[in-house]
């Protein structure tokens, strides 16, 4: 991750709830992508999606390498199918894996997909077809999820936009731009910080002695 922070939400709509926020230097497992105009989401091992490059164009996660493929406990919240083998075909059916927690001793990719070897057989953890079935479990992470409010303040109630407000989003030139700040917060604070000192100096004699 290049830039400050990013929120990982459960799903990969920008207003889908908030499940973690991955800070600068973390390196993360991203399975699968997505487009949503110019920006890039990616949705990672561990559960849970993050902007790899926000509607404007900023990069928020450059890639270092390949998978870094890891065993260990994996949740799943439905039943899922045990294969015989990681293979493309799966190599016939060897039974069911009951929804929960199972350690996977080996994790792999084959035939296009990432496999785990559960107890009974073969763990299809991902594939193009039905996506990331199995999430893998890292501690302070997924472990236990935290409620939306330890990372947003709650919305005030009664609160209303004003005309000047809507008209930034109904704009097509300028809604991109208001795109890029809502995926970027910090970006926001930064650049807003910059335009009101600018402001509130302007034509000031003694501004550079303050």
């Amino acid at each position: 991750m290049v830039s400050g922070w990013v929120n990982c939400r459960r799903e990969p709509d920008t207003k889908s709830d908030i499940i973690g926020q991955p800070t600068e230097g973390t390196t993360v497992n991203v399975v699968a992508v997505k487009m949503f105009g110019t920006a890039v989401r990616g949705r990672l091992d561990t559960s849970g999606w993050v902007s790899i490059i926000a509607t404007g164009g900023k990069v928020l996660f450059e890639r270092r390498g390949g998978l870094l493929l890891e065993a260990g406990p994996y949740r799943t919240e439905a039943e899922q199918p045990l294969y015989a083998a990681p293979a493309a075909t799966g190599g016939g059916a060897a039974g069911k894996l009951a929804p929960g927690v199972a350690t996977l001793s080996e994790v792999t990719q084959a035939g296009g997909c990432i496999w785990g070897k559960a107890p009974g057989g073969w763990l299809q953890v991902f594939s193009p077809e039905h996506g990331v079935v199995a999430d893998r479990i890292q501690p302070g992470f997924n472990d236990h999820f935290k409620s939306a409010d330890e990372f947003e303040d709650p919305p005030a109630p009664n609160q209303m936009m004003l005309l000047s407000d809507m008209v930034l989003v109904w704009d097509e030139a300028f809604k991109p731009i208001l795109q890029e700040y809502a995926d970027d917060e910090e970006l926001l604070k930064k650049e807003f910080g910059e335009a009101f000192k600018k402001l509130t100096e302007l034509g000031c004699p003694f501004a550079e002695k303050a």
